[in-house]
């Protein structure tokens, strides 16, 4: 772990972002730099830093960026393996589990540290002035969060 934190400051300090990237690209970059923002074992004040700086200067976080982020970053890291009391049709929980036998073999989104920060990122750059605007936004990807 300290070999790859030290060896992240030059590798930060050298990205060059170009300055026009499609969605699918401006969600990469989100899944990768914006677990590097936080404290955490794999960061440090410097990288930290320079990956939000990065992060700011190269992303213009709006709703179709946001979607696509979940849609396509996240939801496949979650769709292998539902809730065991998710009803996956409804997105209600059941009163009883579904069978668990394979549910906790393997999680992919186990091998993606850092993904939650993704998440945080999606809440945090969701534009929602009021109640209503709050269930506009939200109703064309409650399945996309639903069938997680």
């Amino acid at each position: 772990m300290q070999a790859w934190k030290s060896g992240l400051l030059p590798t930060l300090s050298q990205l060059d972002v170009p300055s026009l990237l499609s969605t699918a690209e401006q969600a990469k970059l989100v899944k990768v730099l914006t677990p590097l923002t936080v404290t955490a074992p794999w960061t440090s004040p410097k990288s930290r830093t320079l990956a939000l700086t990065a992060l700011l200067a190269t992303i213009s976080p709006n709703p179709a960026l946001v979607t696509y982020t979940l849609l396509n970053v996240v939801k496949p890291l979650f769709a292998a393996t539902p809730h065991p009391r998710l009803h996956l049709a409804t997105a209600h929980v059941l009163a009883r589990p579904a069978d668990t036998q394979d549910t906790y073999h393997y999680q992919p989104w186990k091998d993606h540290p850092g993904l939650e920060e993704v998440l945080r990122w999606c809440i945090l750059n969701t534009q929602v002035r009021t109640t209503l605007a709050f269930r506009q936004c939200f109703s064309p990807c409650w399945f996309l969060v639903a069938h997680l």
